[in-house]
């Protein structure tokens, strides 16, 4: 009879089970705050990654194409349009940013004075006012050039030409929900991106 007393019990109890899930729940709500942000940071390197792709793409269809093409961003957006002046209300390719991240603020980024070769140096507004000049006189658009390229502080038209020349400029990027920047730095001779938080 003392054989059957001696029973060994398997598995757990509901109560364990109960304790074990309490105390999982209760490391995880200590946790999560700090699991949030860098997990929200991943949503910054991906609209970067985002504006780079359409960046190099719109890049490579100015070369390609041989015919200007153009990337759109607008202050508080979560998205950016790129496409050359034919396709400017019509077909532009849109590029949606993650849910929280909005373009915050373009600014243009000057270069320093280059030696083209004949004793003669440009400075980087220079360089800029030449571009928008060529894609004007390139572009078959009735209206001209679109309002506000690259004036308004809501709107900013960076163009992309096939002769590699164009306007240098650093991207805002904002998420909202952190309220966390990240700037992506366009040069325009190169086509080299920079990430810099």
């Amino acid at each position: 009879m003392a054989r059957r007393s001696r029973v060994s019990r398997e598995g757990f109890s509901l109560l364990e089970l109960i304790i074990v899930l309490m105390v999982m729940i209760s490391l995880l709500a200590i946790v999560w705050p700090n699991l949030q942000k860098p997990m929200r940071r991943n949503s910054l390197s991906e609209a970067a990654q985002t504006l780079c792709t359409a960046m190099d793409e719109s890049r490579y269809q100015a070369i390609t194409t041989g015919t200007p093409v153009f990337v759109h961003l607008r202050q508080g957006e979560g998205a950016l349009r790129t496409g050359s002046f034919e396709d400017f209300d019509t077909a532009m390719q849109t590029w949606r940013l993650p849910a929280s991240i909005v373009i915050a603020d373009v600014r243009w980024t000057l270069d320093p004075p280059k030696e083209d070769g004949l004793g003669t140096s440009e400075t980087g507004s220079e360089v800029a006012e030449g571009v928008l000049a060529e894609v004007q006189s390139d572009a078959t658009f009735t209206d001209g050039f679109p309002p506000g390229l690259g004036q308004s502080h809501a709107e900013w038209w960076l163009p992309m030409i096939a002769s590699g020349r164009g306007r240098d400029a650093a991207i805002v990027l904002r998420d909202t929900s952190i309220n966390e920047k990240l700037t992506v730095t366009y040069a325009s001779a190169t086509g080299a991106l920079e990430i810099v938080r």
